[in-house]
């Protein structure tokens, strides 16, 4: 059995072209119930300093959540206060009661005063 301890407020970015603009719908953020873990070594990159790094946390939870594809933007998360953006997403279990999906997601924001 998997526990959903986490509250993690999930926000699905939408819109819609009316003529050759467009138009941002309506965001709600929504609240999900996960289990998020920092994922290792989650350095993605480092700037000319050498640096900088973006946190990567890795989220399983029974609600689909999107990453970004050519017809949708990501998902972005809320998580002890950062914001994230769904990277991958990999449907688990499907067509048992226990199906749910693993993510793979990335802060938002730099992490410049942790070292590599």
């Amino acid at each position: 059995m998997m526990l959903m301890k986490e509250k993690v407020m999930v926000t699905r970015k939408a819109g819609h072209w009316e003529g050759n603009t467009w138009v941002d719908d309506p965001i709600d953020p929504f609240p999900i119930r996960a289990t998020v873990l920092p994922l290792p070594g989650d350095s993605t990159g480092s700037g000319e300093d050498g640096r900088r790094r973006n946190s990567v946390i890795s989220v399983t939870t029974k609600k689909a959540l999107y990453a970004v594809s050519s017809d949708r933007n990501a998902d972005l998360l809320e998580w002890n206060g950062e914001q994230y953006e769904v990277k991958s997403v990999k449907p688990l279990g499907t067509g048992t009661r226990l199906a749910h999906y693993k993510a793979t997601a990335e802060s938002l924001e730099d992490h410049i005063d942790a070292p590599l």
